[in-house]
């Protein structure tokens, strides 16, 4: 197993998207495409505000709509 930084996940999910594959392929390609989506979520850039703490944080309302 080998780690993957943003930058090159992405290129890596651009490459193969940009590509055609044969049909025996397809399936081996879809997990992979799952596993760099995996990596390139967990490696996003994380924002430095937290939004939990002071004004930033809003209180949210029931699941029907109502607070």
């Amino acid at each position: 197993m080998f780690k993957l930084e943003h930058k090159e996940a992405l290129v890596l999910l651009q490459i193969i998207e940009a590509n055609s594959f044969g049909g025996k392929d397809i399936e081996m390609i879809a997990k992979l495409i799952g596993k760099l989506r995996r990596e390139f979520k967990k490696t996003a850039p994380r924002p430095d505000v937290d939004v939990t703490d002071g004004d930033g944080w809003v209180d949210g309302g029931d699941y029907d709509g109502k607070k």
